[in-house]
């Protein structure tokens, strides 16, 4: 995926993450690019912290 199209795809899930209640700028309430334990990577994960 090249950046533009990345950044747009970034910008589409943000808002429906927003929607659906995840505080995406607090730093607490997600982890983004977050190694899982199978080895694979989320490029987001709710947080329960």
């Amino acid at each position: 995926m090249n950046g533009k199209t990345e950044a747009i795809a970034r910008f589409r899930i943000d808002a429906l993450l927003a929607d659906a209640g995840w505080y995406l700028t607090d730093g607490s309430n997600v982890l983004f690019e977050h190694a899982l334990p199978d080895g694979s990577q989320a490029d987001y994960v709710h947080s329960s912290r």
